[in-house]
């Protein structure tokens, strides 16, 4: 059945009503998170995968194996103390990991870790992703492609293409809107330029929207985000290696995203001085066993502990990023700025059409019904 898909990333349920064209659709669903960025919220959205399932959280995870800098795991350390100025460190990484899976992000690694930990998250479009996708088991379903295009005018070039499409007779699409993420993090999401996009986005969806369902009556049309966004007010420094010393084989490994720590313990005596110093922080909140393994993160290889920031903060420096970002997500998926959105409209929609969709891990189920349904 024609199905048409718009995903809006970033977008937070709580700015709906910043955009009266989607908000008036005859369904619309307020959606939890799963714990993470979007490498794993996009196995949920697509897949209907938690991390456990996936075996991965986050991009990085601590494996010696398939690290980039394995072969040089005995002078990575003395580089690392040798190559102070900044510029130098991150220009050596650039030429030791240029050729490790091109494409994707490097992150803010000290050289003496290139050896510790290895890229493993996969996105839900790569063929090394573990588990069939929307996209994998509906070849039908055809995506609006964003390569090529300039940052923060990619969501206008897209919509263009989409309508193209659409007026050419497409009756399966998926249409991917990732300029609200970049304007977030450089902007804040109470600047101008955040309410600017909003308006333009209201505008674009409803557009598609129109046009699509105009072609195909029998068509349904779902609008969805993977996470919401939060202002940063403060910058948090991590002390954890004065509590516990420097990080190494056979003491303890740790891994600062933006918003969340993941810490691996290997010297057992280690692990009280480590858990006392992360729930006296104040800064955050760590996550116990069973709560982890609800959100589908209790797999131990992602960690011995995991922590979360409170919401508005971030590490500065991170082991991802040297400095902070204007707004980030990433924080507990129970905060409210970090809710998502579902939303649809078509035939059979109506008011109770998403009863029972409360998480991002709901949606795929959704999506799944939408495109397997049989021709009219």
């Amino acid at each position: 059945m024609p199905t048409l898909i718009l995903f809006i990333d970033a977008l937070p349920f709580d700015d709906l009503a910043r955009l009266p064209r989607l908000a008036a659709w005859p369904a619309t669903a307020r959606l939890k998170p799963g714990f993470g960025y979007s490498i794993n919220l996009h196995g949920e959205l697509f897949a209907g995968k938690t991390p456990d399932q996936l075996g991965f959280f986050g991009e990085w995870a601590l494996d010696g194996s398939r690290a980039p800098g394995r072969r040089y795991r005995r002078i990575l350390p003395l580089l690392d103390r040798v190559l102070r100025p900044y510029v130098l460190n991150r220009g050596l990484q650039s030429l030791l990991t240029r050729r490790y899976r091109p494409g994707r992000i490097m992150p803010n690694l000290p050289l003496g870790w290139l050896a510790d930990y290895s890229l493993i998250g996969e996105k839900v479009d790569s063929p090394r992703f573990p588990a069939p996708t929307v996209f994998s088991r509906h070849p039908q379903l055809l995506r609006v492609p964003t390569t090529g295009l300039a940052k923060g005018s990619r969501d206008a070039a897209v919509t263009e293409r989409a309508a193209q499409a659409i007026g050419g007779g497409a009756d399966c699409l998926y249409v991917p809107l990732i300029d609200l993420d970049g304007i977030g993090h450089s902007h804040r999401r109470s600047g101008p330029q955040w309410a600017e996009h909003l308006g333009h986005l209201d505008e674009w969806v409803d557009l598609l929207a129109d046009g699509f369902l105009a072609r195909h009556p029998d068509g349904q049309v779902y609008a969805l985000s993977d996470h919401g966004m939060a202002d940063v007010h403060g910058a948090v420094k991590l002390e954890l290696e004065a509590v516990a010393g420097r990080p190494g084989a056979g003491r303890y490994h740790y891994f600062s995203d933006s918003t969340l720590l993941r810490v691996w313990v290997h010297d057992q005596t280690l692990g009280p001085a480590i858990a006392g110093y992360l729930q006296e922080a104040q800064v955050g909140r760590l996550i116990d066993h069973d709560e982890r393994r609800a959100w589908g993160i209790g797999d131990e290889r992602f960690g011995d502990f995991i922590a979360v920031l409170d919401e508005g903060l971030c590490f500065k420096p991170s082991t991802f990023a040297r400095n902070i970002p204007a707004a980030m997500h990433g924080y507990h998926p129970d905060v409210s700025s970090q809710h998502a959105v579902l939303a649809a409209r078509g035939a059979g929609i109506g008011a109770d059409s998403l009863a029972g969709v409360e998480r991002t891990l709901h949606v795929h189920a959704v999506l799944e019904r939408a495109l397997s349904r049989p021709a009219a």
